[in-house]
Order: C-alpha cells, then sequence, then structure tokens
C-alpha cells in the first residue's frame, strides 16, 4: 500500500501511463542499501535525461552520506547513478562535498551545480560553495565562494544564484562579489564560460550603457526574469547557444532587456526598452578581462 514513506515519485513520458523512474521507500539500482527518501530540485533535458539532488535512507545511509545528486541518462529507473555524495571527495583536492542546493543538466547530460563543501581551511560562510560542471565521469570546479571574483580587481565571489547551462556546455550564472577583506559592498554581476571554459565577467553592477550621444545609464542590479532562449528542459532560461539575455536597472530607476554575445561580450544589444535605441557598453575600470 501507499504510506508516507513511499508516497512520492519520479515519472516520464507522454500519455496517461508514464514510467516510474524511482520512488521513495525503494532501492538505488546501483546499491541495495541504499532507498530513495526525499527527491528535491530536479532538472531534465531533451534527451530524457534526469538528474535530482535526492535525501538517501537505508541501511548504507546515515548523516554522513545522505545526500546526492542523482543522474538518469536513459529515462530508465535502472539506469540511475550516483554524481556526487555528501562525504565523497569533489574534483578539488582534499575538498568533499557537504550538500548540494541546485542541479541543472543540459541535452549533452552534463550538469552545473553548486555544492556546500568541506576540507581544511574552509569556513562556514567563507568559501564552502563551489560550483561544479561537467560530465558525470569528468567533473570540474567552475569557481567558489572566496575565490578572486573573474574580471574585477580586488574583489571575490559571495554566492551563487540562477544557474544554468547551454547545449554547448557553457555555463552561465548571477553572483555577489565582495571587496577581498569580505567585509565591504556586495555588488552583482553575471559569469559565463567561454567554449574553452575560462570562466569570463560579462556584465556588473557599475557598467554603463550608452543608449545615445547624450544618454548614458549606470547599472545598478538586475531584475530576476527568465526569457524563451531554448531551455534545456522545454523550459524558459536566459542563455542559449550564442547569447544570454538579461534586464537590467539603472540608477535613474529605468530598465531595459538586454543581450550580451557569447563567447565575447564586446556588445550589449537592447532588446526592450521605452527606447528604440541599440545601446554600446561603457566599461566601467578597473577591470581584469
Amino acid at each position: 500500500g501507499v504510506n508516507a514513506a513511499n508516497n512520492k515519485g519520479i515519472w516520464m513520458g507522454a500519455g496517461p501511463q508514464p514510467a516510474l523512474l524511482a520512488r521513495t521507500g525503494s532501492a538505488l539500482p546501483i546499491n541495495a542499501n541504499l532507498k530513495w527518501e526525499e527527491f528535491g530540485p530536479m532538472s531534465l533535458n531533451t534527451t530524457v535525461g534526469v538528474a535530482t539532488i535526492a535525501t538517501l535512507g537505508g541501511a548504507g545511509a546515515n548523516a554522513n552520506n545522505n545526500r546526492a545528486i542523482a543522474l538518469t541518462t536513459t529515462g530508465a529507473a535502472a539506469d540511475w547513478k550516483i554524481v556526487a555524495q555528501k562525504g565523497g571527495n569533489s574534483p578539488v583536492a582534499n575538498i568533499k562535498y557537504e550538500d548540494f542546493d541546485r542541479v541543472e543538466l543540459n541535452v549533452q547530460n552534463n550538469l552545473f551545480f553548486e555544492a556546500r563543501v568541506s576540507g581544511p581551511n574552509v569556513v562556514a560562510g567563507q568559501n564552502d560553495r563551489e560550483l561544479f560542471a561537467g560530465p558525470a565521469n569528468n567533473l570540474r570546479s567552475i569557481t567558489g565562494q572566496g575565490r578572486d571574483a573573474p574580471g574585477l580587481a580586488n574583489r571575490i565571489m559571495a554566492d551563487f544564484t540562477r544557474l544554468a547551462i547551454n547545449k554547448l556546455n557553457q555555463v552561465a550564472f548571477y553572483g555577489n562579489d565582495v571587496d577581498t577583506d569580505n567585509g565591504g559592498n556586495s555588488e552583482q554581476g553575471i559569469w559565463a564560460t567561454l567554449p574553452n571554459g575560462d570562466l569570463r565577467l560579462i556584465v556588473h553592477e557599475g557598467d554603463m550603457i550608452k543608449f545615445g550621444a547624450n544618454d548614458i545609464r549606470t547599472i545598478d542590479g538586475f531584475a530576476y526574469n527568465s526569457y524563451n532562449t531554448n531551455g534545456e528542459d522545454g523550459g524558459p532560461t536566459y542563455i542559449n547557444d550564442t547569447e544570454l539575455v538579461f534586464t537590467a536597472v539603472f540608477t535613474d530607476g529605468s530598465q531595459a532587456v538586454l543581450t550580451a554575445t557569447i563567447p565575447e561580450p564586446t556588445s550589449i544589444t537592447l532588446l526592450f526598452a521605452a527606447l528604440t535605441l541599440v545601446p554600446s557598453r561603457l566599461r566601467r575600470t578597473p577591470r581584469t578581462n
């Protein structure tokens, strides 16, 4: 019968009888001593791949290993594998996974996720957050809390949100950065990886956008909108194969929807605003990229 221990599941498929991929209380196919206990944030792609952050139970689970990112690339219940697990080694030397916040999956079955980590010299709230990306068998660190903020002088990464990955395996995220003493003012930006994997600052609070000869506006922040740019799960996102879309909020209170070309954000184009001009970008200084 159905009870509180087995009343949740993951189904996939069209029509009135989708296939059951996982159910709480049932054993994981890769380890009979581990059971599905809860399903958290989830991502799917257009080739029946599913990734989820799961809480694990069963005889093989304890407080040191009961959280994991699980992935199936075939849409089959027997194909689940553990990509990353609490207590397991991360791609960063001597750093272990502690928990997971969000996960994204693209059509190549590559992942992009945020993890809380532990290890030597890791301090909660200062440098215990990392972003990882790649195929399940070859993950790499993209950046982490407390690391130098790419494209900015004397600033470090503080936190991350709105993770996204396109089918070319480029990732993007919104982030906050602070002064290197970790006690300064917090500012906001958007970062993305180039085709070679390098992380590049795309746009940042304080950047100036030129709408016309006498109309230069300074970015004060970003509105969190999503757009129909071919999300891998069919839903809205803000990055496609070549462009990143964002809403800039300016210091004068105005807003505009803009695009930045990837890999090189040398120009920013106006999509929608109370103007019909095509703005250019004026970088503030200092920048390191």
